[in-house]
């Protein structure tokens, strides 16, 4: 503790604690910013990565049904999945803000 704290601390506690207080509440909302900050880029990041996947999907989904043969008993279930995945693939861009 420096000499000029205990001398304010013998004169005016309050005045040293407020300061104090306000040094605290600074540092608290600084901390505060720099975690929003981080939240923001990883959820940014995670976004990304999330639209990144998706984008895999629908090109995945295109390869299969260029590489398919309407008219092979199959191709009604492939077509099937395909919509399903579609629309799961079209509520993820919209929980993604995309």
């Amino acid at each position: 503790m420096t000499t000029i704290t205990r001398h304010l601390l013998a004169v005016e506690p309050d005045a040293v604690t407020t300061h104090i207080e306000a040094g605290q509440q600074r540092l608290i909302r600084l901390r505060r910013r720099a975690l929003i900050a981080e939240c923001r880029r990883y959820a940014t990041r995670a976004r990304r990565a999330r639209l990144r996947g998706l984008l895999a999907d629908i090109r995945s989904i295109g390869h299969q049904l260029d590489a398919l043969d309407p008219t092979a008993p199959e191709a009604t279930d492939v077509i099937k999945a395909a919509t399903r995945l579609m629309d799961s693939i079209h509520r993820d861009l919209e929980l993604c803000g995309a």
